[in-house]
């Protein structure tokens, strides 16, 4: 799914398709922020959004549980 196809959610949502899975590494982040973007438009429980966050960061750094707050 491209970062630039809202039409494409718009028309998943109408064919009862509720699951969108992304993450922060697509498109650099614009999917997410397309996504967000689209979806604010429908009831939240009305679609199911999954998204994943890197163990290691660019800089080396990990995520882990104590590391969030």
């Amino acid at each position: 799914m491209r970062a630039d196809s809202p039409a494409l959610i718009h028309a998943a949502i109408k064919e009862d398709i509720i699951l969108f899975d992304t993450a922060h590494g697509y498109q650099g982040g614009k999917n997410e922020e397309m996504l967000g973007e689209v979806l604010k438009e429908y009831p939240r429980d009305s679609f199911v959004l999954a998204t994943k966050v890197p163990s290691e960061w660019k800089d080396n750094s990990r995520c882990d549980n104590e590391s969030i707050p």
